[in-house]
């Protein structure tokens, strides 16, 4: 008989370029909870990034353009996203090469939209987080519904759940 006590979460195992394999795993609520708590602004600018994106025909259209562009915008909470992954808090604030930051982001975000149930049930969990936390705050609050108002989680096939 199975339990909970044996639950291990599905991983990834990852080369990272010393001769070793690595397991990464998606995002728990904890981690999402974590980063809207410690990187409110930083999701808020992403957010506005993506429906940028979402726009612009022209704009970053795979996951390692948006990978990139974030690692270049927001260092610190990549590597914090990084040592969560791994469960490794040493890793955070540590700089690894650009090849294993990749691969890393990459299994994590295909674990975690896999256990999501998909790009649009993530999109929609994350966009009501960021909801939650910036609610009743003012000018944020206005300020996320101005980036979100363009763009809903119908548009991918999701309904909005409040």
């Amino acid at each position: 008989m199975n339990t909970w006590t044996d639950y291990k979460a599905p991983t990834i195992m990852i080369p990272t370029g010393d001769g070793q394999e690595r397991p990464v795993r998606g995002l728990a609520l904890e981690d999402l909870t974590d980063l809207v708590i410690n990187h409110l602004d930083e999701l808020m600018d992403i957010t506005a990034l993506y429906v940028q994106m979402q726009k612009d025909v022209i704009a970053v259209t795979n996951m390692t353009d948006i990978v990139m562009v974030i690692a270049k915008q927001f260092p610190d909470m990549l590597s914090e996203v990084i040592s969560m992954v791994t469960d490794t808090p040493e890793l955070r604030g540590k700089r690894l090469p650009v090849g294993l930051q990749m691969a890393i982001v990459k299994a994590s975000i295909s674990l975690t939209i896999q256990d999501a149930g998909g790009l649009g049930n993530l999109s929609a969990i994350l966009q009501n987080a960021i909801q939650a936390a910036v609610a009743g705050r003012g000018e944020v609050s206005h300020k996320l519904q101005d980036i979100l108002s363009p763009f809903s989680t119908t548009a991918a096939g999701k309904t909005r759940v409040s």
